[in-house]
């Protein structure tokens, strides 16, 4: 079995800013097309995070955005990081600052600098910017699943209705993303150092009309549909084989159909937690 993945773009090749992002996605190496029902076989299994990162990693700083006011923080390596957050399903995204690591560092460490950097933006957007960008009551998080799982689901419904609204422009995406940038080059000069100048890339996500008729047909008229919460099939697909069919659409968001006793069910999802957690067979 194989893991879903989506094609990686080397940073190198992005310009400043792209209008719109759309990436391949792959199980093994079958190229999957978006909106089409897939027929697969799939186990729960999730994949293993390192330890630690070892001394010279090259990793990237990035902030993806949800409709109306959500930022969320994150890093990723560098060979992985644009396919990351593509499968993270944001309405725009950014990619802040790549750095090399002076030192090993461990997960926690990563986390707690991300969680720093949470915190410093939520400071400085609350009291420090002027008014224009203050009064945004812009959200900032890092690893929050409860918050970002609420922020998805209510852009999910703003698609549907297509009334998708933001108080966060590309702009203001690309400002507060070099205010980041400064801050870890700034404060953890002694842990990492740069390999690009900040704001490599900000980007926009797009769902087609296809890709929208198929979540607005699950989520007005199928009964059993879950949200960004696949411990169902943890529960269930953990320690044997499950059969369905997956849909990838063309935003990075994942529709997972499969029948759990005899009930028919949908998992929507962004397809991070597809990738990351199941192993898949296409049938």
């Amino acid at each position: 079995m194989d893991r879903l993945v989506f094609e990686n773009i080397p940073l190198e090749y992005l310009s400043d800013v792209l209008d719109t992002l759309v990436i391949t996605p792959l199980i093994g190496d079958v190229e999957v097309e978006f909106n089409k029902p897939i027929d697969i076989l799939f186990k729960y299994s999730a994949q293993r995070l390192p330890d630690n990162y070892q001394v010279f990693s090259e990793r990237v700083f990035y902030i993806i955005h949800y409709p109306q006011s959500f930022l969320k923080i994150g890093s990723s390596s560098i060979h992985s990081v644009v396919g990351r957050i593509f499968s993270q399903a944001p309405y725009t995204g950014s990619l802040s600052i790549a750095v090399m690591l002076k030192r090993e560092m461990s997960i926690e460490e990563m986390e707690s600098i991300e969680e720093d950097c949470a915190n410093y933006l939520n400071h400085v957007l609350k009291h420090e910017i002027n008014t224009d960008y203050g009064d945004k009551d812009i959200e900032v998080h890092y690893r929050r699943e409860k918050v970002f799982n609420e922020s998805f689901r209510n852009y999910l419904k703003n698609l549907v209705n297509g009334k998708v609204e933001t108080n966060i422009s590309i702009e203001l995406l690309g400002e507060i993303s070099e205010l980041m940038a400064e801050y870890i080059l700034r404060k953890y000069e002694n842990m990492m150092g740069p390999l690009f100048p900040p704001n490599i890339c900000l980007f926009k996500t797009t769902i087609d009309e296809e890709g929208v008729r198929i979540l607005k047909e699950i989520l007005l008229s199928k009964p059993y549909v879950s949200l960004c919460d696949l411990n169902e099939l943890r529960r269930i697909c953990i320690n044997r084989n499950c059969k369905g069919n997956i849909t990838i659409l063309k935003n990075g968001v994942c529709i997972l159909k499969t029948k759990i006793n005899d009930l028919e069910k949908y998992f929507i999802t962004p397809c991070d937690a597809i990738q990351y957690n199941l192993l898949i067979k296409i049938c």
